[in-house]
């Protein structure tokens, strides 16, 4: 077994023993996200420090990526909308909106997360639905809350 695979066994493993998975409340899937380098890094290190330190949990537009209806005409047209697709969201990242993204690696339509920080939900999906290749109809977005402490999110 490769570490990636050990470690996305490891990962099922424990969401397996979640108590409302056993319940059969919620399922699980689990697949290797290529986010930024840091996440949690600052969390640790200040709670290692401070082990009193608040907190303070906030929401976090947390937007799913897809392949959207327009994937399956790929050409070199939609090659370019992923590029521009790439540079939209470094131009979220500059302007300070998000606090991570980055593509996934799994065997559905799943393609990548965009996690903004502590703005409105509103803001969250008019920004990306003004991404070149949203708006094109190459990739679709599910919009969901993600609840989060401080100073985890890299960016």
């Amino acid at each position: 077994l490769s570490s990636r695979s050990t470690h996305s066994n490891r990962q099922k493993t424990i969401a397996a023993a979640d108590p409302t998975v056993v319940a059969h409340r919620n399922t699980v899937d689990v697949h290797a996200w290529y986010g930024p380098a840091g996440v949690g890094d600052e969390y640790f290190r200040l709670h290692r420090l401070e082990p009193n330190t608040p907190e303070n949990m906030q929401i976090h537009p947390l937007c799913m990526l897809s392949r959207g209806p327009a994937w399956e005409n790929m050409n070199a047209e939609h090659h370019s909308l992923l590029q521009a697709h790439e540079r939209y969201i470094d131009q979220l990242k500059e302007q300070g909106k998000l606090g991570a993204a980055g593509g996934i690696e799994a065997p559905d339509d799943l393609f990548g997360l965009v996690i903004f920080k502590p703005i409105p939900f509103e803001e969250a999906q008019q920004l990306l639905n003004h991404d070149p290749a949203v708006e094109s109809g190459l990739l679709h977005v599910e919009y969901h809350h993600w609840w989060s402490s401080d100073h985890v999110l890299p960016w």
